[in-house]
């Protein structure tokens, strides 16, 4: 599975763009470490393990099966590395699918013949939920990409160990992948076992055809059903942005604070990417009733709620500095009012719950610092114009003014397929809220909100 686990310490940024080399084998060891470590939480790795955490001498076997399969892929498949196998890509390109000689052939059954003695070590429940999963990718890998798959590069894995996480080599790494599939006219696909990564994989080009599910019928497994999202790239996509809003799926904090909305499965366009960088302007007043109905349409699948825009406050303009300001600021508090006396109790009560939460999150988590920040308060883009680079170039012109201004910037995500999106522009988690998990009125999975913030260049 390919899983670029990010991790919520934010790492000092490099001074030069990550050095990408072939895997060599005094790399191995560390780049198992890493694999161990960057799938420690992955949910699908949680499923075959049963929740358990390994103990040491199963974890002693598995490091030394992980050995085995690298050592050998060194010669079966395209292995890249940065740092030495700190963050590192496994790639299966089509000339690569099959066995060119008596050797590659010998080397594959060593590998058959390591995986059948590593499974007689599996109890019957995890062997049962190997066939599962491996069924279930191979049956929809063929149904989505038929004979096609043949001519397409497969991510076989990508990780990073923690602590190098936030520097930018998974992005990398990837590109590279992407770049020698483009220059070959080849799609290139993956599957990835963490829906968190969601937003990292289509900020490169990536979009979402099917998933599995796994674990859904099975009477052992207490914990909620595992996801594996099934993702291709076409090649020619420039990797100039991301989707912020997935069409896919309602997000839940909208629904929460709405109760009725519509649940929405609509069909994802993949779009054609721009010919040039998107062009920023400040919003005009003629923009505002599309920029009204780019908010409508984007939250309306949102988790919490001009074509694509971005609304920020800045310490400056935090406060009213005239009359006029005051009048405005007057204006929108009767405005929220008016509004609030329309909704039902239940609403107001998950409204309050809201934004009691994030409030008191936001004093515990930046105190006093946050009157010098610059603040996120809406990033929108409407379906027909997402995955064109829009919101990643609106982000990247903000955090360029807070850089300037020596000022981090903070914002809540309300879905979390939009955590990899943010951290790929620098962003890290630093809290979280949950609305719902406690009101019976509510039925859903309890809304998860995740508090991020970017530090300033330099700091």
């Amino acid at each position: 599975m390919s899983n670029e686990n990010m991790d919520e310490k934010k790492q000092a940024q490099p001074k030069r763009a990550p050095r990408i080399t072939e895997m060599k084998s005094r790399d191995i060891p560390t780049a198992v470490e890493s694999w161990r470590l960057a799938f420690e939480n992955d949910p699908l790795r949680g499923y075959m393990l049963d929740g358990k955490k390994p103990s040491r001498g199963w974890q002693f076997v598995e490091d030394l099966y992980m050995r085995w399969f690298l050592i050998v892929w060194r010669r079966r498949k395209i292995m890249l590395t940065v740092e030495h196998g700190q963050s590192y890509v496994i790639v299966t390109t089509p000339e690569l699918r099959e066995p060119g000689t008596i050797i590659d052939r010998i080397l594959d059954w060593t590998i058959a013949a390591t995986t059948w003695t590593w499974g007689l070590l599996r109890s019957a429940e995890l062997k049962k939920r190997r066939r599962e999963v491996l069924g279930k990718i191979t049956s929809a890998t063929e149904s989505i990409y038929g004979d096609r798959v043949k001519d397409m590069v497969h991510i076989d894995g990508l990780a990073t160990r923690p602590q190098s996480q936030g520097r930018g080599y998974a992005g990398a790494l990837l590109d590279t992948v992407t770049a020698k599939a483009d220059a070959a006219s080849q799609a290139t696909y993956l599957e990835s076992s963490n829906v968190a990564n969601t937003g990292f994989y289509e900020s490169h080009g990536f979009i979402t055809v099917g998933e599995i599910v796994c674990g859904d019928d099975n009477p052992a497994w207490k914990e909620p059903p595992v996801v594996v999202k099934l993702m291709v790239r076409e090649h020619g996509w420039l990797a100039a942005g991301t989707i912020v809003f997935r069409p896919q799926s309602p997000q839940p904090a909208f629904r929460y604070l709405t109760v009725n909305m519509t649940n929405e499965n609509m069909d994802e366009k993949k779009q054609e990417p721009p010919r040039r960088p998107p062009h920023i302007t400040e919003m005009q007043f003629r923009d505002i009733l599309t920029s009204i109905r780019s908010w409508r349409l984007a939250f309306k699948n949102d988790p919490l709620r001009s074509q694509s825009y971005v609304i920020a406050t800045s310490p400056k303009l935090r406060e009213p500095t005239t009359i006029v300001d005051r009048v405005l600021d007057w204006t929108v508090s009767v405005m929220s009012w008016t509004l609030s006396s329309m909704r039902s109790a239940e609403i107001k009560k998950r409204r309050k719950e809201f934004l009691g939460k994030i409030t008191s999150a936001t004093e515990r988590v930046y105190g006093d610092r946050v009157k010098n920040m610059y603040h996120i308060d809406s990033l929108a883009t409407s379906p027909q114009s997402q995955g064109r680079g829009y919101a990643g170039a609106l982000l990247d012109a903000v955090t360029a003014k807070a850089d300037a201004a020596s000022q981090a910037t903070y914002l809540e995500s309300s879905n979390v397929a939009n955590t990899g999106f943010y951290e790929s522009h620098g962003f890290r988690i630093v809290g979280e809220i949950v609305c719902g998990d406690v009101n019976p009125a509510w039925k859903e999975s309890p809304v998860v909100v995740k508090l991020m913030v970017r530090e300033h260049e330099g700091s």
